[in-house]
């Protein structure tokens, strides 16, 4: 599409406001913003891009975050944060190492009460 620049005069009052709607017949373009400094300024496609830009990568980061992050050797490269919510279904220990369960934990514990039990009752 030829670029032309058409000249028409606003009606604009004296502390330059105007005072019609400017329309651009849906044919035309307003060219040569430069990047906005305030929040009511008119905003060009380079930057709205540009803020669109940033808002997925933010959006992608915090996606991230929901994630467990793991290192090539597939061993946890951050803390993990429960916020309150409870891990479930795990498995007895196997080894020492091994996170145990509520049931595994109450198991040892009565089983050492009752070997003190015993052992005292002897």
């Amino acid at each position: 599409m030829d670029r032309q620049i058409i000249t028409k005069s606003l009606n604009l009052k004296p502390e330059g406001i105007a005072t019609k709607y400017l329309s651009m017949g849906g044919q035309y373009h307003i060219v040569g913003l430069p990047d906005p400094q305030l929040q009511d300024e008119t905003i060009n496609l380079k930057t709205l891009n540009r803020k669109i830009q940033s808002e997925l990568e933010i959006n992608n980061q915090l996606e991230s975050l929901k994630y467990v992050r793991l290192d090539v050797q597939n061993q946890m490269v951050s803390n993990l944060s429960m916020n309150n919510h409870k891990i479930v279904s795990l498995s007895p220990p196997t080894m020492s190492d091994h996170a145990v369960n509520k049931q595994f934990l109450d198991d040892t514990v009565n089983g050492l009460a009752r070997d003190l039990t015993t052992e005292n009752r002897r």
